[in-house]
């Protein structure tokens, strides 16, 4: 709250005035885009639940269980986003583990020609290297409401530990992936 006296003068005013504007409309757009990324969040991973077909055609080599837990998780932490108040830095860490494991796909795992998209030698060509590009810019878009918002605590370090756990946990699934893809393709 900014109470301005009458008896100063007109740039102390607009002064003032500017600061308390500036301010609301920081906290405005942090919440929107914090609950715009959430609902996104939400409904990504609510088509990793309805539809894991197509997600597992581009990841062949990760194992059949994995987009329903990927879905939930996504879920979970859209929901927690969305809400923002005390849970937003438990939102912010799965999603930025959640994000690990996208780079981890887009980097590491290999398709069913056994390339990574990333050296566009896969099925996607060259423009496999553009998948880590939204990964990129959610993490981006992440990372500044995580600076922003003034209800996280989310050190830079405990961002980047996330994500390397994210990036881990993708290349232990692929792993699982890769000896039932083979396993698939030995019954065939």
């Amino acid at each position: 709250i900014v109470v301005l006296e009458f008896d100063t003068n007109k740039r102390e005013r607009e002064y003032y005035f500017a600061i308390l504007h500036t301010n609301l409309n920081t906290m405005i757009s942090v919440d929107l885009l914090r609950k715009g990324l959430a609902i996104t969040s939400v409904l990504g991973g609510a088509s990793k639940l309805a539809l894991p077909g197509s997600n597992a055609e581009m990841w062949p080599r990760l194992p059949p269980w994995f987009w329903t837990p990927a879905g939930l998780w996504e879920i979970i932490a859209g929901y927690l986003l969305f809400t923002g108040e005390e849970y937003l830095d438990t939102a912010l860490g799965l999603l930025f583990t959640f994000m690990g494991g996208v780079f981890s796909a887009a980097i590491y795992i290999k398709d069913e020609k056994g390339f990574t998209h990333f050296s566009a030698r896969g099925k996607m060509g060259s423009g496999g290297r553009l998948l880590i590009l939204p990964g990129i810019v959610w993490t981006a878009l992440y990372v500044y409401v995580s600076v922003k918002s003034e209800r996280s605590e989310m050190s830079t370090l405990m961002m980047a530990s996330y994500g390397l756990c994210g990036f881990l946990w993708g290349v232990f699934c692929s792993s699982f992936g890769i000896h039932s893809y083979s396993a698939s393709l030995k019954k065939e």
